[in-house]
């Protein structure tokens, strides 16, 4: 017990001196956000009354764009990949020894062994 509360200081320690270390480099950055925000949201304040409905608006809106977003653009598929190689490559030929595409030559241009 008492080593799993000494583990957990030791952690809170680290990371404690992470961010006191680069309080110079987070602190402003957090100031220029702090700032722009300000500022829309003082933008907002004139031309629009606000309540807490257009919040839950720009939540709604945020939300909706990601799931699109993530819809349309998932990230890397690895399945996809391995079928355009096997679609692209058929028609090379491959070196005996380390297997890469030679195409026509007689010598291989990765290992330069004679096929």
């Amino acid at each position: 017990m008492i080593l799993q509360v000494d583990i957990l200081r030791m952690i809170a320690e680290f990371i404690g001196t992470i961010f006191y270390y680069s309080r110079a480099v987070l602190t402003p950055f957090g100031e220029v956000m702090k700032l722009w925000i300000d500022a829309v949201l003082g933008l907002m304040n004139q031309y629009i009354p606000m309540e807490i409905s257009i919040y839950a608006i720009i939540f709604v809106v945020l939300i909706i764009c990601g799931v699109i977003i993530n819809y349309h653009w998932p990230g890397e598929k690895k399945g996809k990949e391995k079928k355009e190689k096997k679609e692209i490559e058929p028609s090379a030929d491959k070196c005996k020894y380390c297997g890469k595409p030679i195409g026509d030559s007689e010598f291989c241009p990765y290992c330069g062994s004679r096929n």
